[in-house]
């Protein structure tokens, strides 16, 4: 049983004429799905055929421990959500932040896990989990401006040295770009221990598995629908200038259609207050397809709260 299990590097806030936001977490010690073993595939999970992408965000105490994970996107099974976030409280370490006079801090770490079923034919075991190998900055170029995803079925061939040798696509995902892109990447970056043979010799192998490809965030900005008069009044006493991070659903016809904060502010009236401006305020114009049909789409919303004046 081979799963494939994927995070998604963490998202950068851009940096300018913006308001100081807490500083960034240092990388984890290790990749966080180095975190993932092949057991923790939820077995009812398994049986369900459920697989997906979920997104979560991370408190990090000064000791770089996981003090809470919160579920940001779900991936459409309670069960991954769940393994996702009781993984990372359990065991995910990281270097914690630190302030500009060195000292730890507590911060805030937004990233994504993708679930992929596991192959149930394989007798080579990869060394770490084959979509660990992938990131959102390997998503194609040609499928983010065309609006492309898909899942691809392939089949490996494995060296006695654990090296790829070969890489077919079984089944594709209708969008060559993805499937140039599995293939490419698998060849130049999976390792894995080889398969032995009865009297332990190291011997060619195959094994067939899947990816599925998951169009990454792009970012809208929130804060030409901010007004003085929607700064909560309880974060008012603290008077301080924030940066809020939601993740959004939006529709085809450019609405808000569900917002979940994913990197909070020091005010969590401010972080409320943020997904109700997006649901009933926001208006953007859709995404489009390769067809310049309009069609929904994730985004990253980035809201600069300004002090308000007295």
């Amino acid at each position: 049983m081979l799963p494939l299990l994927a995070l998604a590097a963490s998202f950068l806030v851009p940096n300018g004429d913006v308001p100081p936001a807490p500083p960034p977490a240092h990388r984890a010690k290790g990749n966080l799905a180095s975190y993932i073993l092949d057991s923790d595939y939820p077995r009812d999970a398994v049986q369900r055929g459920e697989q997906g992408v979920t997104g979560f965000s991370l408190d990090v105490d000064t000791t770089g421990r996981v003090s809470d994970c919160r579920v940001t996107a779900s991936s459409g099974s309670a069960s991954l959500d769940e393994a996702t976030c009781r993984i990372f409280r359990e065991r995910a370490q990281f270097e914690p932040a630190r302030d500009e006079q060195g000292r730890p801090v507590p911060d805030h770490i937004a990233s994504r896990m993708r679930w992929v079923l596991p192959a149930s034919d394989s007798s080579s075991r990869a060394r770490t989990n084959l979509a660990s190998y992938l990131t959102d900055a390997d998503y194609p170029a040609e499928a983010i401006r065309n609006g492309q995803e898909g899942t691809v079925e392939f089949q490996l061939s494995i060296g006695p040295d654990g090296l790829v040798s070969g890489c077919r696509i079984v089944t594709s995902s209708t969008y060559r770009s993805l499937d140039e892109a599995t293939c490419r990447l698998m060849r130049a970056r999976a390792r894995f221990t080889p398969a032995h043979d009865a009297a332990g010799n190291a011997i060619a192998d195959t094994v067939t598995s899947r990816i599925r490809w998951v169009m990454p965030p792009s970012q809208l900005d929130l804060t030409p629908f901010l007004r003085m008069a929607d700064y909560p009044v309880e974060a008012r006493p603290q008077r301080g200038s924030a940066l809020v991070i939601v993740l959004m659903n939006v529709s085809a016809e450019g609405h808000v259609m569900q917002c979940e904060v994913s990197r909070p502010s020091y005010s969590p009236a401010l972080d409320r207050r943020t997904c109700e401006i997006a649901r009933t305020r926001a208006h953007f114009p859709p995404a489009r397809d390769g067809a310049g049909n309009s069609i929904p789409r994730r985004y990253f919303g980035i809201a600069r709260w300004g002090i308000p004046l007295p």
